[in-house]
């Protein structure tokens, strides 16, 4: 592959980029996407405190009826925010703040790949300190865990670009955006 078989799709991202109709249309989905989160989040917090036994057999500190969908519905309610939160940001042309938040939503995606594969795993996290956290929720740990699923590359992009205050985020700040 040589660079003009590069050219080609950046051109195209760029022209996509700054299309006003695919700029309205990212908007529209990233708004839907947030209501649709924050909604199914507070249901879930409402089912996961009323319903479930975890509360009957005193293993929630919290006395929750069910702490792995009470987790479930936390993970989405913070999305909720990180979308929105992106949206407002890069549609008002801070996209560098906005890409932060983009790096946080990989995390969120971290973790609910955790939840998936292990109901166990909402709970332990629901429950757990500071200290058992970084012990296995830290995004490396939840990339080692899920064994070629995530590519450390895509996580170390999004540190590098909107993560991390780098020289490289110069793409991202006015006036040079695309």
């Amino acid at each position: 592959m040589n660079n003009n078989d590069l050219d080609l799709p950046r051109e195209a991202i760029r022209r996509a980029a700054v299309d006003p109709s695919s700029i309205a249309a990212r908007s529209s989905f990233a708004a839907f996407t947030a209501e649709t989160f924050k909604a199914l989040g507070e249901k879930l917090f409402v089912c996961g405190h009323i319903l479930g036994f975890d509360r009957r057999d005193g293993l929630s500190p919290f006395g929750h009826g069910d702490d792995a969908v009470v987790a479930v519905s936390m993970l989405l309610r913070i999305a909720s925010e990180l979308v929105s939160g992106c949206a407002d940001l890069v549609n008002s042309r801070r996209h560098y703040a906005g890409a932060a938040l983009v790096r946080q939503l990989v995390e969120v995606e971290y973790l609910a790949w955790a939840f998936e594969k292990n109901d166990e795993e909402c709970r332990r996290w629901l429950r757990s300190t500071r200290e058992e956290r970084y012990s296995f929720f830290t995004p490396a740990k939840l990339r080692k865990a899920a064994d070629g699923h995530f590519r450390s590359a895509d996580y170390s992009f999004h540190c590098e670009l909107g993560g991390h205050p780098v020289p490289g985020s110069w793409r991202l700040l006015e006036p040079f955006v695309i």
